[in-house]
């Protein structure tokens, strides 16, 4: 069985693309520190907590919805129980604690409840774990019409 998280993201961030092999990596995004991917339970929730990604301001918006297949098995993946769950609402907080936790236990993914939907979680992945090879990515662009403000998704990006 598969785990599944899905996040927003440009196509130069991609986890997986056409310049890329299978298992190398991109270079690792700088705002959440090496190796360390941010995603969501549900598409849903990656595009409630990524509106920078969907504000349509009169302009063609082209955003990439990764599905991200995370392997079962012991020791890989956790759910953080939050110490102080009123400070969960802080973002900065709830990023600190699960990447510590995530150090802390060598897991190739935390799970924690969203401030913004508590039955659902944000996922924390480390893609710098040994079990990454076997973490499977899908692409979809989707894309933002100008005129019309609603969201099109367009053929799945192939991965090699």
């Amino acid at each position: 069985m598969l785990l599944k998280a899905y996040r927003l993201t440009t196509e130069e961030e991609m986890l997986r693309s056409k310049i890329f092999c299978p298992h190398q990596l991109p270079p690792p995004r700088r705002s959440q520190g090496s190796g360390l991917v941010r995603a969501y339970e549900s598409p849903e929730l990656a595009a409630f907590c990524s509106p920078e990604w969907l504000a349509n301001d009169k302009r063609k918006t082209i955003v990439v919805r990764e599905t991200i297949a995370l392997p079962s098995g012991p020791g890989l993946h956790e759910t953080m129980e939050l110490e102080r769950p009123w400070l969960g609402g802080d973002e900065d907080y709830l990023a600190e604690q699960m990447r510590n936790y995530l150090t802390l236990y060598k897991l190739l993914s935390v799970w924690a409840p969203s401030p913004y939907a508590p039955q659902q979680h944000v996922v924390l992945i480390n893609m710098l774990h040994p079990a990454n090879h076997r973490v499977q990515v899908s692409s979809r662009r989707i894309t933002l019409k100008k005129s019309t403000g609603v969201l099109q998704s367009e053929d799945a990006i192939a991965e090699l």
